[in-house]
Formats: C-alpha cells, sequence, structure tokens
C-alpha cells in the first residue's frame, strides 16, 4: 500500500472513445482491466460516430470512472492503474480523449474540476499533477502544456483561497 504522490494526465491517443472502449483495448494488451482511474470524454463514443462529425454534446466533458478508487490517499492492490510504467503504485491515472492535443473546451474545463477535486481529496499540490510525457520522456501525451495547466490550478487554488476569505468574514 503506497500513498498517492501524483495525478498523471494521459490521452487516448484516439479521436474517439470511453472507458468501455478503453478496457477492451487494454484487457487486448493483457491488462486485468483499463489502466486509467478516469475518463474524460469527448463526445465521441466510436470511430463511425467520429467519422460522420455526430457528437454526442451532452457526453462531451463528462467523467467515468475506470479503477476504483476507495477515497483514501493509498492505493490498495486492487486500485493500482496501469498506465505509467514505473509510477503505478503512486499515482492516480486520468485520460482524455482525443489526440495532438486536440481537446473540446468542455472536456478542459472537466479536466481542471477533477484535477482539483482529487488534489484536494489527496491533499496535493498543482505541481502533483503531470503529463504521461514528463515521467516518460519517450512519450508525448498527453499534448498539452504542463505548465499551463498547472498554472491554471494554481490560479484556482488563488481564487478559492480569496473566495473563502470572503465567505468567512460574511459569517
Amino acid at each position: 500500500m503506497a500513498q498517492i504522490k501524483r495525478i498523471v494526465v494521459h490521452c487516448s491517443d484516439s479521436g474517439f472513445g470511453n472507458a468501455l472502449l478503453i478496457d477492451k483495448w487494454h484487457r487486448r494488451r493483457g491488462f486485468r482491466m483499463i489502466g486509467y482511474h478516469y475518463v474524460v470524454l469527448n463526445g465521441y463514443a466510436d470511430y463511425n460516430q467520429m467519422v460522420s462529425t455526430r457528437r454526442w454534446r451532452f457526453l462531451d466533458g463528462s467523467v467515468e470512472c475506470g479503477r476504483n478508487l476507495d477515497g483514501d490517499p493509498y492505493l490498495q492492490d486492487d486500485e493500482v492503474g496501469a498506465h505509467v510504467y514505473g509510477f503505478n503504485r503512486e499515482t492516480v491515472g486520468v485520460c482524455l480523449i482525443g489526440r495532438g492535443g486536440r481537446f473540446t473546451p468542455r472536456q478542459l474545463y472537466a479536466l481542471r474540476v477533477l484535477l482539483n477535486e482529487l488534489r484536494h481529496c489527496f491533499n496535493l499540490a498543482p505541481s502533483a499533477v503531470v503529463g504521461h510525457c514528463e515521467l516518460n520522456p519517450a512519450k508525448s501525451c498527453p499534448d498539452l502544456n504542463m505548465e499551463h495547466l498547472r498554472r491554471y490550478l494554481t490560479d484556482y487554488d488563488k481564487i478559492t483561497l480569496l473566495l473563502n476569505k470572503y465567505w468567512e468574514r460574511l459569517d
């Protein structure tokens, strides 16, 4: 049992998908089940839907659970993901459906909300949010500017702190 130290952001390297489809892909590669803990959808569930450009807007930005987490800051054996070789025992994996840094505004908003929830749940600083490429330089995933994302999370923390101080004065 190891303490959660980081949240790793990934991309699916496909223009479509969901947790069920990624589970299928990962099982074909010999995984026990999906390797990620969370998947942020882009509204394209399958290839045919993507090719026909019929996005399900109500699914764009939805977050699906992959591997279960029980909410404490430790990963038991059944919670350990399979998403970043050498770091799985201490990380939570989040996958954005998409490739080449092409994610929808709804996905990026949902990612920010999810990352902040996870950070607060596990008491992690914005610096604990990393891209797969930062732990494995052979990868480009998630094709996001991670420094920009971490600054975005830091700004969110500052705004939250200011709002909390404001609300405390009103009590």
